[in-house]
């Protein structure tokens, strides 16, 4: 039988708790302080995050109960490694270990508006690289994928807090032709 190693909830969310929450949090106090923050930008931060901490409580307490002794959760164990195993099931925990499920009120209608980006791999300037690694620097993150000076434009109020990268979507897809990775706070 395959062995499920599982976290005690060291690791488990520590994306969704502490880098994204940290950097979250982080953008509004800068914002606060820095006079720029709308009315009630702080307060909007325990609505965002909550749910994200309880998820987490959540996935950890399913993973305790993994790791308890006996023959039923032995059984358990066996059901689960299997499912594991599978490219659908592997995707599902990927997603909930990362929080890469998570999807934010936006008030948008798109089925991507809220959610993470997926790490598209991009060309930027000529070079090769990927959502990812522009997103390295924690700042806020605005996506010229159509090569349109408005978008550009739109965004130099904000030069100074948001990071703006003209490039296109490698491997001939086709993408949407401008997106915010990070928010600045909301």
């Amino acid at each position: 039988m395959a062995r499920v190693r599982l976290s005690r909830g060291r690791h488990v969310g520590a994306h969704a708790v502490q880098h994204p929450l940290q950097a979250v949090l982080e953008r509004k106090l800068a914002a606060e302080v820095s006079g720029w923050a709308p009315d009630g930008l702080l307060d909007t931060y325990t609505t965002e995050r909550r749910p994200a901490a309880a998820r987490v409580l959540h996935n950890t307490r399913a993973q305790v109960a993994l790791l308890a002794p006996g023959p039923r959760v032995d059984a358990l164990r066996e059901i689960f490694t299997a499912l594991a195993e599978t490219e659908e099931a592997n995707r599902l925990l990927t997603d909930l270990m990362g929080d890469l499920d998570l999807r934010y009120d936006v008030a948008v209608d798109h089925p991507l508006a809220g959610r993470y980006c997926p790490d598209l791999g991009l060309t930027v300037s000529g070079t090769a690289t990927s959502v990812a690694r522009l997103s390295r620097s924690g700042r806020p993150l605005l996506l010229d994928l159509g090569g349109r000076s408005t978008v550009r434009e739109a965004a130099r109020p904000w030069a100074d807090r948001v990071e703006v990268v003209a490039g296109r979507r490698s491997g001939g897809r086709r993408a949407r032709t401008a997106r915010r990775v990070r928010g600045l706070g909301r």
